[in-house]
């Protein structure tokens, strides 16, 4: 299939997807690991990195949300295994022109009652278009499982009695994903869609009931190069849950030091801070909210540790 017609055709996919509350929140997260919203983000970088993030949302309120993610992001560049003196010794079945990429990440959601913890798993290929003159297409998918429990031991007496709370089960909801990116020089552009199959929770044949929504992303970003160590990259994400716009303004300083602001069109901002050392990367960020919530909340905080190889 050519380029021009496989990216046509995930763009048709993915925005012909109905459009529906996300069953994984993801706030600030999305910035600074992008394949977890984007399977054609994975490896795109070309090279491999190991990610932990950890947010502890709405610090004022009982049992405030909680959400960990580890992952790992790599492109795949052997062509087969090698012996100590460089022959090859056995040959992949699995084309490995260094344009493969994957990505594997491990959630565990907390938001009491409710704990979702899930894996995705995600390939990505990347084009040089016309031998990277015209920029690269990347396309990816991603399968993923989260098991969605319910602790009905928070609840009181009469709770408990609900309908839709007798019948509840743990279950495990499977899902896929879709992503594209383009990248041209110093500019990106992408569109992508997680948790695509319209799937619909019965709570073990209960009249009550839970849609898992859609949740798509269009990601834009554009690097300048201010100095020979300083360079600016602001960038855009547009996602329908919730309805939200974030700005984004990234700032790195050397090779060593980054600062992002991000503005939410959800009453929030976000100011992060990255260092790093030797492949070591270590982050963190506060969200303020200035909305309705701003009486109840204290802030929000985004914990960051990579190992870049």
């Amino acid at each position: 299939m050519k380029p021009k017609n496989l990216f046509i055709g995930m763009l048709l996919v993915i925005i012909s997807i109905p459009v529906s509350a996300q069953l994984i929140p993801l706030h600030d997260e999305p910035v600074f690991n992008p394949s977890l919203i984007n399977p054609a983000q994975s490896g795109i970088e070309k090279g491999t990195s190991f990610l932990m993030t950890y947010r502890n949302q709405w610090t004022g309120f009982t049992d405030a949300p909680k959400f960990v993610s580890i992952g790992l992001n790599s492109r795949i560049k052997a062509k087969g295994r090698y012996n100590h003196s460089g022959e090859v010794i056995r040959k992949s079945r699995i084309p490995r022109s260094g344009r493969v990429g994957f990505s594997i990440h491990i959630t565990n959601d907390e938001n009491a009652p409710f704990t979702r913890t899930g894996i995705q798993a995600a390939y990505a290929y990347h084009i040089p278009l016309d031998n990277g003159a015209l920029g690269t297409l990347s396309a990816g998918a991603s399968v993923s499982f989260y098991q969605q429990k319910l602790d009905v031991t928070q609840f009181s007496d009469f709770q408990a009695n609900d309908p839709a709370m007798a019948n509840y089960e743990n279950l495990m909801i499977p899902n896929l994903g879709l992503g594209i990116v383009y990248q041209y020089k110093k500019a990106s552009i992408g569109l992508s869609g997680i948790q695509l199959i319209p799937l619909s929770i019965d709570h073990s044949g209960s009249e009550f009931g839970e849609k898992v929504k859609s949740q798509l992303y269009f990601t834009a970003a554009y690097l300048i190069n201010i100095s020979k160590i300083i360079s600016y990259k602001p960038a855009i994400l547009v996602t329908n849950t919730p309805q939200s716009i974030s700005v984004i303004q990234q700032f790195h300083l050397g090779r060593h030091l980054e600062i992002t602001g991000i503005w939410h069109t959800t009453s929030s901002i976000a100011v992060f801070t990255g260092l790093t050392i030797s492949n070591i990367r270590i982050g963190y960020s506060f969200d303020y909210n200035y909305g309705d919530l701003t009486y109840y909340n204290e802030t929000s905080h985004f914990l960051l540790l990579g190992y870049l190889f």
